[in-house]
C-alpha cells in the first residue's frame, strides 16, 4: 500500500463559505500533484465547492489560484505536495 502525507489546507475568497472551519487537514497519497488535491477537496466538500473550482465539463477555472508554501502553483498538473506543506487555495470573483 502506498504512503500518505498529511497537510493543512487554507480555503479563501469564494470557496470560503464551503468550508466553515476555513482551514483543514487533509491526507493525500505521496506524490499527489494540485490537481489532485483539488479534486480531493471538490470530492468532499460538495457541489458548492466543485462549481467554484472546475468548470462543468471539468476543466479548472481561471480564477483560481493554489499557493503551496506561499508560493503559486502554476502547472497544477506537475506541482507536486510534499508532507507538511501548507496550501492556500484563492477563488477569486469574476470581474
Amino acid at each position: 500500500m502506498g504512503e500518505n502525507i498529511s497537510v493543512q489546507v487554507t480555503h479563501k475568497g469564494l470557496v470560503q463559505a464551503a468550508v466553515p472551519a476555513g482551514r483543514t487537514e487533509v491526507v493525500l497519497p505521496k506524490g499527489s500533484k494540485a490537481i489532485d488535491l483539488l479534486s480531493l477537496l471538490s470530492n468532499e466538500h460538495g457541489p458548492r465547492y466543485a462549481q467554484a473550482i472546475f468548470s462543468p465539463r471539468g476543466n479548472l477555472l481561471p480564477t483560481v489560484a493554489v499557493l503551496i508554501n506561499g508560493q503559486r502553483a502554476i502547472n497544477l498538473r506537475e506541482a507536486e505536495i510534499n508532507a507538511g506543506a501548507e496550501i492556500t487555495v484563492v477563488v477569486q470573483a469574476y470581474r
